[in-house]
């Protein structure tokens, strides 16, 4: 029983500390806002078309001049300051127009009333200069080489037996061993010189028949034996060696005689 009258006991103070302190806080909260400074009031402007009465002139002036003092808030009371005392006092700016000066902030630049804040020139960047097409006459012509005046002259086809040709020595299977053969005279004297797949073959006769016919010895790759040419118009001539084989000879560009061979009867 007394135990419990303890535990009554106890919430009863709970209680009536409670309410106390919901009484204060209220006090306190109502003593703030009575004490919270009134904003000032600004004297009326002047319209057009006031009475210039000097009576009512004093009377506006001193409707404009302002109070020579601001009510002072009331001094906190313990438990504001307690509250207060957590948190920096920031200071109050003046009426004036110079900016407040915030902890950890940057100053930010004074503009002029009336004058405009100048933006950066930029410099226009200037195109890189492009190389001048060349110019090129209307009606003008690439330079082509000129052409030739005259066309090179023809080659004079060889005559008579000196020169080079192209000879034909029959094989004994039929087949004919083609090379070069080079021909010079001295005189009635005849000379002749024939070169096939590093074969040689040399020749000297004279003349014969003014000039138709050139009779000879040769020696070379074959052993040892006479020859007989018998030119033929078209630069050609046909011959043998020996009465036996074919050998006949035509200017380079011109085919092969046919017949080959000259012999003489039997």
């Amino acid at each position: 029983m007394k135990r419990n009258q303890i535990i009554t006991l106890s919430l009863l103070t709970l209680i009536m500390i409670a309410a106390t302190l919901g009484l204060e806080t209220a006090r306190n909260a109502r003593e703030s806002a009575l004490a919270a400074p009134e904003p000032p009031t600004l004297a009326p402007t002047l319209a057009i078309g006031t009475s210039h009465d000097p009576v009512d002139q004093q009377d506006a002036d001193a409707d404009n001049e302002e109070p020579s003092s601001l009510a002072q808030p009331e001094a906190p009371s313990a438990s504001q300051e307690s509250l207060t005392g957590m948190y920096t006092p920031i200071a109050e700016a003046d009426s004036g127009d110079a900016p407040v000066d915030l902890p950890g902030s940057t100053a930010l630049p004074t503009r002029t009333p009336g004058g405009n804040t100048a933006l950066p020139t930029r410099t226009p960047v200037a195109n890189p200069t492009s190389a001048a097409p060349p110019t090129r006459t209307p009606g003008a012509n690439p330079t082509s080489p000129p052409l030739p005046t005259s066309l090179p002259p023809t080659p004079t086809p060889q005559t008579g037996w000196a020169g080079e040709w192209n000879g034909y020595l029959e094989q004994a299977d039929g087949s004919f061993l083609v090379g070069k053969l080079v021909i010079s005279l001295s005189g009635e004297i005849i000379f002749g010189e024939f070169e096939a797949q590093g074969l040689t073959l040399n020749l000297s006769g004279a003349l014969q028949s003014a000039g138709d016919l050139a009779v000879g010895d040769y020696s070379g790759f074959l052993g040892s034996g006479s020859f007989k040419w018998n030119a033929r118009s078209g630069g050609v001539f046909q011959g043998n060696l020996d009465n036996k084989l074919a050998f006949c000879a035509a200017r380079p560009g011109v085919p092969q005689p046919q017949p080959c061979g000259y012999f003489d009867p039997l």
